[in-house]
């Protein structure tokens, strides 16, 4: 009875080891059909990378200047018409590609507001302010920006600018 159990051990063992083996031969070939050997295998997957550009890193936020951190916020609450939230969004995807490409601009967020639904949050991050004020604003573009958008707005919006003083 001993020597049953054994002999059921050992070839469940043998099983198991022949399982395992035709994998490790597998790897092996595979890796003498491409040309390589086992020593090359750790770093076979960064050949891929060579020759690669990739972008300068920037440097830490604390050897960056102050100006080089500096961003300046607008800021405009939209109050829109009542029942033309859908159109004023919609319109919005195209305005926002008017905006994006105007030098100076760093990115927006245009937010509903989940108490007044015809309340709109817009926040444009600029590099100076003058990009606004002037180059935006003084542009043709913002003559379109302005029939795709400002007849949405009742009353028309204040529109500030802010720096930023403190983050956590």
């Amino acid at each position: 009875m001993a020597h049953e159990k054994s002999g059921g051990a050992e070839s469940s063992g043998a099983v198991v080891a022949a399982a395992r083996k035709p994998t490790a031969v597998r790897s092996t070939q595979h890796h003498r059909r491409a040309g390589r050997t086992q020593a090359d295998r750790p770093t076979a997957h960064l050949q891929c990378l060579q020759g690669v550009a990739w972008p300068t890193p920037r440097p830490p936020r604390s050897a960056r200047s102050r100006e080089d951190l500096r961003v300046v916020l607008e800021h405009a609450l939209l109050s829109v018409r009542p029942g033309t939230e859908a159109d004023f969004e919609v319109a919005f995807v195209e305005a926002k590609a008017i905006i994006s490409s105007m030098a100076g601009f760093e990115g927006l967020t245009l937010s509903r507001c989940l108490e007044r639904s015809s309340t709109y949050l817009l926040l444009v991050q600029w590099r100076y302010l003058q990009d606004h004020t002037q180059g935006f604003r003084g542009s043709a573009e913002y003559e379109h920006w302005r029939s795709l958008l400002h007849h949405f707005y009742e009353p028309f919006p204040t529109v500030e600018h802010y720096e930023q003083v403190l983050t956590a």
